[in-house]
């Protein structure tokens, strides 16, 4: 994870050699580049997410298939208004012919 996000910085390290990124340091470099402007707000946020993931369950995150609210791709603008009222997601998954 550490090599992956240094090469944002345009830094190449080899891991057998280098010693271990403390998470925080890890969280100034992310605080950093969103400072800078290498990284996006949006895209911290996301990184930083994405390492909190090792301490969540799947079934506290997950939304199970029967409770799912998808779109087929020939449903109509109208039906999509619909799908969009009824829930409080910003997006919903598409599906052509089966989910």
């Amino acid at each position: 994870v550490v090599e992956s996000f240094l090469r944002l910085f345009g830094v190449s390290i080899d891991a057998s050699k280098t010693p271990f990124v403390s998470e925080e340091e890890l969280d100034l470099m992310l605080q950093s580049a969103m400072q800078t402007g290498v990284l996006e707000t949006e895209e911290g946020k996301m990184i930083s997410s994405v390492r909190e993931l090792d301490t969540q369950r799947v079934s506290d995150i997950m939304v199970p298939l029967v409770d799912m609210i998808c779109i087929d791709t020939t449903e109509s603008i109208s039906q999509l208004h619909d799908a969009f009222s009824r829930t409080q997601y910003s997006r919903l998954p598409v599906y052509k012919d089966r989910f």
